[in-house]
């Protein structure tokens, strides 16, 4: 590289390969750039203001891709379509309501008190150790849909100053069932415990049904 420097002042033409700093400033985010036109072939100034990435002021014309990050600092959020999530939280506060989905196929089954499922909330670690009652709303099917049991179950706990879950207790009722005359479970014997991770194992009396389908909706506060 010549060890000589050329300063160029205004109103004189230069032919560079290539232009390099010692020194590069900080941007802030508002400040002017300098660009390549590619019409005029010189240099032209942008001017930019610090705004984000705008997303306020434009319509979109594609799906915005969040690439599993957040959404935040939402005062309204407005569809008019449908809101779908794996776990729907409303919180007030230091205070959480959760609401979560599962879907078990459990096949060919026989009359016996089955553990039906582990009740888990993604994203939070423990049900037992966050809350103290669980609504669950039950709905069982055949394999033919031939017949449905709709129930619901409440469950309650109590926790000391340490967690340490005690007193866990369930009130069962059955809302509907069609044909009358046939049944998937006896939702007067649904019960459960805590497992050592503190999710809720829920366990049912079934009756011998073949390709027995359980649909669970459930909130806990």
């Amino acid at each position: 590289m010549p060890s000589w420097k050329k300063v160029i002042t205004s109103g004189s033409n230069a032919s560079l390969a290539q232009i390099s700093a010692s020194i590069v400033p900080t941007v802030t985010g508002d400040e002017n750039l300098l660009a390549y036109d590619s019409t005029t072939g010189g240099i032209t100034q942008i001017t930019q203001v610090n705004a984000g990435d705008n997303l306020g002021n434009h319509t979109a014309t594609e799906n915005l891709n969040m690439a599993n990050f957040s959404v935040q600092g939402a005062t309204h959020v407005t569809a008019s379509g449908t809101v779908q999530a794996n776990v729907l939280e409303i919180k007030s506060g230091s205070y959480s309501t959760y609401e979560h989905f599962q879907r078990i196929n459990v096949g060919n089954i026989s009359t016996d008190q089955q553990t039906l499922t582990t009740l888990i909330i993604p994203g939070v670690s423990s049900i037992s150790a966050s809350f103290n009652y669980i609504k669950i709303m039950h709905m069982a099917t055949d394999e033919s849909d031939s017949r449905t049991q709709v129930m619901t179950a409440h469950a309650a706990w109590q926790r000391n100053s340490s967690g340490v879950v005690s007193g866990l207790e369930f009130s069962n009722t059955e809302e509907v069932k069609t044909p009358l005359n046939e049944v998937i479970i006896d939702p007067t014997r649904t019960t459960g415990t805590f497992d050592e991770d503190g999710n809720l194992i829920l366990s049912v009396f079934h009756y011998n049904v073949d390709g027995a389908i359980h649909k669970l909706r459930y909130t806990v506060i």
